[in-house]
């Protein structure tokens, strides 16, 4: 893996907190008019937020191998820059997402009750947090690659 210049983040860093933040802005915005029977009853809504659950946790999972990947000054530095964004549970909402909606197949509509309670408790929190962590990056990474 290529190191990590801690004076100027990879832009795919980047690209992948904004990831992140776009998708999560998508579901908090599909789902805000929304009460949990329509959100269990309209199935468009709900592949609509699965796809954007799939963008999270694809994005989350490489910013985690990042982590994985570095060594350990980077990492410090890489988790100064994440804060406490919890990547591994953004990872594994969307597993959470796909298997609710496989029992609810099978069974009724409350199987949801787990994920709406996310979307309406967790990720406003989560996406909160992402916007201070991207907006301090990106200023940082526009203000290097001014001076380059």
């Amino acid at each position: 893996m290529n190191t990590i210049n801690q004076n100027k983040p990879p832009l795919l860093y980047l690209h992948k907190l904004n990831d992140i933040r776009v998708a999560l802005e998508n579901i908090l915005h599909d789902v805000a008019d929304c009460s949990f029977e329509e959100f269990s009853e309209n199935k468009m809504l709900r592949q609509s937020v699965m796809y954007e659950m799939h963008i999270v946790s694809t994005s989350s999972r490489f910013l985690l191998h990042i982590l994985d990947d570095a060594d350990e000054d980077q990492k410090n530095w890489l988790e100064s820059q994440f804060g406490d964004i919890p990547f591994k549970a953004l990872v594994i909402l969307r597993e959470m997402f796909f298997h609710e909606g496989e029992n609810c197949r099978a069974s009724n509509a409350e199987n949801y009750r787990p994920v709406w309670n996310m979307y309406q408790y967790d990720l406003p929190a989560i996406k909160s947090q992402l916007d201070q962590v991207y907006a301090t990056v990106s200023k940082k990474y526009t203000s290097l690659r001014r001076k380059d």
